[in-house]
């Protein structure tokens, strides 16, 4: 199984970019997985941006502009997808 933790950075504006991340772990060993596919869409004109983890199971990915609306997909092979919707809160 797979386990994710996800972040993103708020804006005020729009159509500013945003950054959304975050680090792919094992959830039986807690240890991070290197080298899963992430997917990220962004809503509602469902872009699609993909990253690889790296060798700590930390990814990134750039959206310009940012809308706050994603679907997050993961895969890796011997493990269980995830699949995680993010919903961004704007500060105004």
């Amino acid at each position: 199984m797979l386990a994710c933790a996800l972040s993103a950075p708020l804006t005020a504006q729009q159509s500013a970019p945003e950054t959304v991340t975050g680090r792919v772990t094992s959830s039986a060993t807690n240890g991070s997985i290197s080298g899963a596919l992430v997917y990220v869409t962004r809503g509602p004109d469902r872009l699609v941006l993909q990253d690889t983890t790296d060798t700590d199971g930390r990814w990134r990915l750039i959206f310009t502009p940012g809308t706050g609306d994603y679907l997050v997909f993961i895969s890796s092979p011997g493990s269980e997808s995830f699949r995680k919707r993010l919903r961004l809160r704007r500060l105004r």
